[in-house]
């Protein structure tokens, strides 16, 4: 059997792994969109748990270092979502609904 030895380079690559992945949880952790996302999912288990949902405060546009502000008007679609199981039938038809529509007005000016 052989043993793959760690010389001063494995070392120094791994110590420079954990101070990039410190650095990224420093980020996270101070991230302005934090408090909301955390808040977002106790908004998720508490509908899943059919309990009374907590409200959130919506975090305004920041410029953020994670680029998480990029992904939570999506987070928060899901969350409407999960609260309204209506939404997905209103989602569903719009989509499907908005071309049908555009396709019947386009070809009836011909």
């Amino acid at each position: 059997m052989s043993y793959k030895r760690i010389g001063l380079g494995g070392v120094s690559d791994l110590i420079a792994t954990g101070n990039a992945a410190a650095g990224i949880a420093a980020s996270a952790l101070t991230n302005p969109y934090t408090a909301e996302v955390l808040c977002r999912v106790k908004q998720l288990q508490a509908a899943k748990a059919g309990q009374v949902v907590p409200p959130c405060v919506t975090t305004p546009p920041i410029n953020d270092p994670l680029g998480v502000g990029k992904f939570m008007p999506a987070v928060r679609g899901y969350v409407y979502a999960e609260q309204h199981p209506w939404a997905y039938a209103v989602a569903v038809g719009v989509v499907l609904g908005v071309p049908f529509l555009l396709g019947y007005l386009a070809g009836g000016r011909r």
